[in-house]
């Protein structure tokens, strides 16, 4: 069967579960960027933050951006960003590529400790075995990167939850004590905009899943769901840490604290195979974005197969280098820059040029 994807299911939730899958890992999937983002505003600031504006910033720009790529027919984040931005298309480029190296370091640095854990395995092989997953996939092209993210995405949501209920079952008066303790930190809605903007700027290796949108009902659907679909399992994660609270601001893993805490074996090794996969899931969407805009400079159907895993070896060797920084200083001092240069060059244009040329283009809505 070719397409094993319902027409629906591209529509309306393959762009939310791509960006899931792209967003979940480089952090989130190990519970460090939720303490880095949310945390500091206090443990109700910072569910407030998660549950409200995150997910809304999140749909409102996915929404914005799949309906200005249908428009435009704009599926590479190269050719989106000269409709959007003209010339200045070039410093989004720029802010995406330094962003793709800090997130391969994350992954790099993450991936390490848990290959580590898993198998004794060290940095230099971990590392060789998440290019070779990367190359692989970018290698058998767009259809087979939407089914495993797919099928990754489903798993994802079932050991999460379990690891919730777990959680609840175990620690669950701390948990409901956390959330409800306390006033939030005053500003506790500038953790949730920071960590969503930052996050937009894996929108474009997601764009492609766009063209299966054919009308703007169908775009703006599918951009509100990635809101939902990718900040759920973030919720899953966030609540149990509370339980740990204060504490796990200050760990490099805090979810794998918890988890052995919980001394549940079987449990452990899920998350910790699911927690890889999300990373080569994360590492496999934000490459294969480059592949696409290189590839555009092609001819259809006339691209090297060679540029994708090139790009994966080349693109994860500089993350592993830069992974020497240590996880906890990567998140905090890395993606804290990243986030007003998003802004800047991604969100305020979406919203305020992307906006009028949509309305221009298409005012009907077809």
């Amino acid at each position: 069967m070719k397409r094993p994807l319902g027409r629906l299911y591209r529509a309306y939730l393959l762009p939310g579960v791509m960006f899931q899958s792209v967003v979940i890992a480089g952090g989130y999937g190990t519970g460090r960027e939720l303490a880095e983002f949310f945390m500091p505003w206090g443990s109700r600031g910072g569910l407030w933050a998660m549950a409200l504006v995150t997910p809304l910033i999140w749909g409102l720009v996915c929404a914005l951006s799949f309906e200005f790529a249908r428009i435009f027919r704009t599926y590479d984040y190269k050719r989106f960003f000269e409709r959007l931005l003209g010339k200045g298309w070039r410093l989004f480029e720029l802010c995406y590529f330094m962003s793709l190296i800090l997130t391969m370091a994350v992954i790099a640095a993450a991936a390490g400790e848990i290959l580590h854990s898993l198998f004794g395995w060290n940095g230099l092989v971990g590392s060789f075995f998440m290019m070779l997953c990367v190359g692989l996939l970018i290698f058998f092209g767009r259809e087979t990167i939407e089914r495993a993210f797919s099928w990754s995405s489903g798993a994802i949501y079932v050991v999460y939850f379990l690891f919730f209920v777990l959680c609840m079952s175990r620690f669950g008066g701390k948990i409901v004590s956390e959330a409800t303790a306390g006033a939030a930190a005053p500003g506790w809605y500038l953790g949730g905009l920071k960590y969503a903007c930052y996050n937009l700027g894996t929108i474009p290796a997601i764009l492609i899943s766009a063209r299966h949108c054919e009308t703007r009902k169908q775009a703006l659907t599918a951009g509100f769901l990635c809101g939902v679909i990718g900040i759920l399992p973030a919720v899953f994660l966030y609540l149990p840490m509370l339980a740990t609270y204060p504490n796990a601001m200050a760990q490099a893993l805090p979810v794998e604290a918890i988890l052995l805490e919980l001394n549940t074996p079987m449990l452990h090794l899920a998350f910790q195979l699911v927690l890889l996969s999300t990373l080569i899931a994360t590492a496999t969407g934000m490459i294969f974005a480059v592949d696409a805009r290189f590839e555009g400079e092609y001819p259809p159907g006339k691209a090297p197969k060679w540029i994708g895993p090139s790009l994966s070896v080349g693109l994860l060797t500089a993350g592993a280098l830069l992974a020497r920084a240590g996880l906890i200083a990567l998140v905090s001092k890395g993606y804290g820059g990243m986030t007003w240069a998003f802004l800047a060059v991604y969100v305020l244009p979406i919203c305020t040029v992307g906006v009028l040329k949509i309305c221009r283009k298409s005012p009907s809505g077809r």
